[in-house]
């Protein structure tokens, strides 16, 4: 095989590759667990997706 073998097999990521992978993969997983919070109990069958808790006008004049 032709090429430049690294100790491990594979080359090693830059500071920057680094940097990026915690700061995605940490929004990607706030993101998940602030979407579960407001989807979870649509989820697990404790709440309707129609129901809209705290969504009372005095005025229904727009029904």
């Amino acid at each position: 095989m032709a090429g430049h073998r690294f100790p491990n097999g594979m080359p090693a990521p830059s500071r920057a590759h680094l940097f990026l992978a915690r700061l995605l993969g940490g929004s990607m997983t706030f993101w998940i667990l602030y979407r579960g919070r407001q989807d979870m109990p649509v989820v697990l069958h404790l709440k309707h997706p129609w129901d809209h808790d705290g969504h009372h006008d005095s005025d229904s004049s727009h029904h």
